[in-house]
């Protein structure tokens, strides 16, 4: 069985392990412009960074800090909230 956040947070890992690592700059860039209210151009660097496969939302959490990440060596760490909202997530049934 699946859910939505655990299937964000894979392609979360997947996306972003590869494009943070070899682009932390990029990514510090992002942060530090959208902590000086460049929340836009900060959103099309993710945007980027994240190669489009990631839900809007989940490129605002990481941008604001809602989901924390850490860059050790070769691995991108991702502390998710579990009542995040991540890509299409409903709580309909």
């Amino acid at each position: 069985m699946s859910d939505g956040l655990t299937e964000d947070k894979n392609i979360l890992l997947t996306v972003c392990s590869t494009s943070l690592f070899f682009a932390p700059g990029m990514f510090e860039y992002a942060k530090t412009a959208y902590r000086s209210g460049d929340r836009q151009p900060a959103f099309e660097i993710m945007k980027g960074l994240t190669d489009n496969q990631v839900a809007d939302q989940a490129v605002w959490h990481l941008l604001s800090g809602f989901i924390p990440i850490t860059i050790n060596g070769d691995k991108v760490q991702f502390e998710l909230p579990k009542a995040a909202y991540l890509g299409e997530l409903s709580d309909e049934t």
